[in-house]
This record gives C-alpha cells, structure tokens and sequence, in this order.
C-alpha cells in the first residue's frame, strides 16, 4: 500500500507538470517545452500502467487470502456485500459507486475465479443488515464497543445470545 501511495502521489505531480507544460505550450509545436511535455506524458502513463499492475496484484493476492478462508473454514458459499446502496458521510452516492468499482470490483472477479476453481460459489448480497445476524446459528446479535478500542465511537463487536458463544468484529460476521 505504501508503493501504491508513493506512485499515486508520484503521477499526480506528473500530471500536474504536463499540465502546467501544456498551458506554456499553447499549440504551438515549435515550442522549446513540447519534447519535455511529450516525457512528462509518457513517464505519467507508464506510472499508471504500475499502479495499474500493483491494483491487479493487490486483487490476486486479496482474492486468494478471502479463498483461502473460506477453504479452511470449510465454507460452500461467499457472500460479498454490495457496498453501493451505503452512503459515506458528505460523499454521496456516486463517490460510493465509483469506490466499489474500482480495485473491489477487481477483487470480486478474482475471487469469483478462484471460488469457482474450489467449488464455492460467490453471491452478492445487499449490504444493508448483514451484521444483523450470527454467522453460525442465525440468531440476532447484540452489539457493544470493541473490547480492544473502548474509547472509540460506534458498536463494532457482534456477540450471540444463543449457545453458540460467537462473538467478533461485526464486519467480519457479515
């Protein structure tokens, strides 16, 4: 994550130089800076294609861990949440959108892949309640601030009221 960051920030300063070239050239193709503006382009696009290459790496490698789980878990279903429905706060819809299109798109098709290769089938669900319920016996779930961060805001540890005794971060139960 941290090369993912560093080529991020990397290409949007050659963006933001290409750019800056772009406005001193004018059209004109006689100007000094338009060899230097045609690098700055092309090292802008091969800095994109690694990004390009870490995301599809990332998407392996995440896909394979959650396979990976499942196989040991013993699991025949995946349920993958379909984050679009949720609202960030002040971001709105559409930023929620494009986020889930983006590497998690590609993590869903990786793992659609290699779910496939194990024989476990992969479902989208909606996103709305699936912490709801415990992922061993069904039943509704109490929720209470995590017992590793007690200072912080929110209810994210799940606990079952049945026999079962499970209890965890409410996310990982969905």
């Amino acid at each position: 994550m941290a090369k993912q960051h560093r080529l991020r920030r990397h290409g949007e300063h050659l963006h933001a130089k290409a750019d800056h070239h772009a406005q001193l050239i004018a059209g004109n193709e006689q100007h000094p800076l338009t060899s230097r503006h045609a690098t700055l382009t092309e090292e802008s696009r091969r800095v994109a294609d690694r990004r390009s290459n870490l995301n599809d790496a990332l998407a392996w490698s995440a896909a394979r861990w959650a396979v990976d789980q499942a196989i040991a878990a013993g699991a025949t279903v995946i349920y993958l949440e379909d984050l679009r429905s949720m609202q960030a706060r002040g971001m709105g819809r559409t930023h929620n959108t494009r986020l889930s299109q983006a590497v998690r798109g590609q993590i869903a098709d990786r793992m659609r892949h290699l779910a496939a290769e194990a024989g476990i089938a992969v479902v989208t669900v909606p996103a709305r309640n699936t912490s709801r319920h415990c992922p061993h016996c069904l039943t509704p779930l109490r929720h209470r601030k995590a017992p590793d961060r007690p200072t912080s805001p929110g209810w994210k540890w799940a606990i079952c009221n049945q026999s079962c005794g499970w209890q965890g971060d409410r996310d990982h139960g969905a």
